[in-house]
């Protein structure tokens, strides 16, 4: 337990990222999340800016490969995502619209 360190304790840096661009991404990232579960279509690119930024630094900066792969495969996942959101979650015109929302409290747990 002595390697245990709280959150308060650790500086911020440990938490957003060293560079600018891992700053960007962790706020894009967390920014798109908070949006896309408030039922925003804006947090869909948000998420495309936070693959494309992770799976750069990941390929070219850190040369963690298999990680830029992981991020990489993100980037069609948020396009198809937001191509289906912004028709209203008709994909085809005899497809049913799916429309998003919250569940009943009961249904939750």
């Amino acid at each position: 337990m002595s390697d245990f360190v709280p959150l308060a304790a650790m500086e911020w840096r440990h938490i957003l990222g060293y560079s600018s661009l891992e700053i960007c991404a962790t706020l894009c990232a967390i920014a798109g999340v908070l949006l896309i579960a408030r039922q925003n279509i804006f947090g869909w690119p948000l998420g495309l800016i936070w693959a494309g930024i992770s799976a750069y630094l990941a390929f070219f900066k850190w040369s963690l490969i298999s990680d830029g792969i992981l991020y990489a495969s993100y980037i069609p996942i948020q396009l198809y995502c937001w191509r289906v959101w912004a028709r209203h979650g008709a994909v085809n015109e005899k497809d049913t619209v799916f429309t998003p929302s919250w569940l009943p409290r009961k249904t939750r747990y």
